[in-house]
């Protein structure tokens, strides 16, 4: 089902059970179904598996006036908002983190008519999605409103901040198994590797802004804002393609001509750059750390 027309099926299914209830509010419910969806729509992500991930825990701000025209309906509202949302994830074929959760709170500085959102990833077990856990939660950031009476502009859900993930330590590396060789044995065959692209190339991991991380090194991996970029970044200051990390015996990371250049430990780089453990690499608004490992992992 296409956004307009899940929209008109919301619209139709809010309005007829709040028509009544909510005269006193200047925000039809139905408003604050759309901006949910375009939420979801707005920021999207591409986990390490290829699904795409929306946020899944969403808080709405209202003026005091709002609030109270919504007051005697609020448990029903914020029910059928979480059913629109999981309805809308199906049809899009977008995947969860958590279980969904929607929470409805007074902003005294909102003037009526006029609201804000805030969503965020936050983790939770739901049947048959498994995800790497996120190293930190970082807390959802503060909704930006306009004079917009409909929609308010927000701030993306979560971004990891490079000054903590840099001051991180890497996660330990365990040493690889030493076996015993009982007996000599007869000289075999050279074997041929099962992918031959792996041999002496460096592999390691980037993190992303949602906290997931996506393996680099076993092949050529694309960033940008186009959704068929390896890394798929919601980000106006990004480019469509961006920039690239190319495998090899060290793994170098690429800037592809964009608008705002790409950066490496604040530096901005000047063709490609070699990249090694706990670098921070920023495209326009957005932070990814990598971590190195071992050619085996």
């Amino acid at each position: 089902m296409g956004l307009q027309s899940f929209e008109r099926a919301l619209g139709n299914m809010v309005d007829s059970v709040f028509s009544r209830s909510s005269r006193s509010s200047t925000i039809r419910p139905v408003e604050l179904g759309r901006r949910l969806l375009r939420e979801m729509d707005d920021h999207r992500s591409v986990d390490v598996k290829g699904r795409r991930i929306v946020p899944n825990s969403f808080t709405f701000h209202l003026s005091p006036r709002d609030h109270a025209g919504f007051a005697e309906i609020e448990h029903a509202l914020i029910h059928e908002l979480g059913e629109a949302a999981r309805e809308y994830a199906r049809d899009e074929n977008y995947h969860f983190v958590g279980p969904v959760s929607v929470e409805i709170v007074v902003d005294n500085a909102l003037k009526p008519g006029r609201f804000g959102i805030a969503s965020h990833l936050r983790e939770g077990s739901v049947a048959g999605v498994s995800y790497e856990p996120a190293p930190s939660a970082p807390a959802p950031a503060a909704p930006v409103y306009t004079d917009d009476q409909s929609f308010a502009i927000v701030e993306a859900p979560q971004v990891v901040d490079p000054f903590a993930a840099a001051a991180a330590p890497p996660a330990p590396v365990a040493p690889p198994p030493v076996h015993a060789d009982p007996a000599p044995a007869a000289p075999a065959a050279t074997a041929i590797p099962a992918n031959p692209d792996r041999l002496g190339s460096s592999v390691g991991r980037l993190q992303l802004p949602s906290g997931e991380r996506v393996t680099v090194g076993h092949r050529l991996v694309s960033i940008g804002r186009l959704p068929e970029c390896t890394v798929s970044l919601n980000d106006p200051n990004v480019s469509r393609r961006h920039a690239e990390i190319r495998p090899g015996s060290e793994l170098t990371i690429v800037d592809l001509g964009s608008t705002n250049g790409t950066k490496v430990n604040g530096l901005r780089i000047d063709g490609e750059r070699v990249l090694v453990d706990g670098d921070i690499i920023s495209l326009g608004s957005s932070h990814l750390r990598f971590e190195a490992s071992s050619a085996s992992a």
